[in-house]
């Protein structure tokens, strides 16, 4: 009991301080379809193999339509046995850890610094539950248009968000990708 009340100060926390540190910084943010994107950045917090078996279904497809593709996904473990496993398993996939979040919640290293200096033209989390550590960099990304799964809590990281009750996350591609090929890009601004 004591554990779960101290997680949830810290996460309350971390959503107050990344509000914060939102409304300080302005990034250009404009819809973007997936026939206009041309580089797309993904996010995932996989629930089992299978998530991340989808997630290189969907790498493999972008990539076949001529995108550019980054990956990063959060497995919250800190066993360096699970871990150099799921990088044998997925060589493709760049996975941050457990040991790579700070005591407030905040990712760091060589993967989350990379993913936040580059600029693409869409960031997608496909994660299926609610968590920080996604929200975090889909809010701090340089991307000009963040897609995610709408959690009432994570509305601070995402510009376009899926309300999808099933937690299916092939029903949640299929939504994303209708969405974002119907979606109209919206005239570039030139007010900053």
């Amino acid at each position: 009991m004591l554990k779960r009340l101290f997680s949830n100060t810290i996460k309350n926390r971390a959503y107050k301080s990344l509000k914060k540190d939102i409304a300080k910084k302005r990034f250009k943010h404009e819809t973007v379809n997936f026939a206009d994107a041309t580089s797309v950045a993904l996010l995932l917090h996989p629930r089992n193999n299978d998530d991340l078996n989808k997630l290189l279904g969907l790498m493999i497809e972008l990539d076949s339509k001529g995108k550019k593709v980054s990956n990063l996904v959060y497995i919250a473990t800190k066993k360096k046995i699970e871990v150099d496993k799921a990088k044998a398993d997925y060589p493709l996939i760049n996975f941050i850890t457990g040991k790579e979040i700070n005591w407030f919640d905040k990712p760091s290293g060589k993967e989350v610094d990379s993913m936040l200096k580059k600029e693409y033209d869409l960031l997608i989390d496909l994660s299926q539950k609610e968590n920080f550590i996604t929200t975090y960099i889909a809010a701090k990304s340089k991307a000009r248009f963040r897609v995610g799964k709408y959690f009432e809590r994570e509305t601070i990281g995402y510009d376009f968000m899926i309300d999808q009750k099933s937690g299916d996350l092939d029903d949640f591609t299929k939504q994303l990708t209708h969405y974002l090929n119907i979606i109209r890009n919206e005239p570039k601004s030139t007010k900053e």
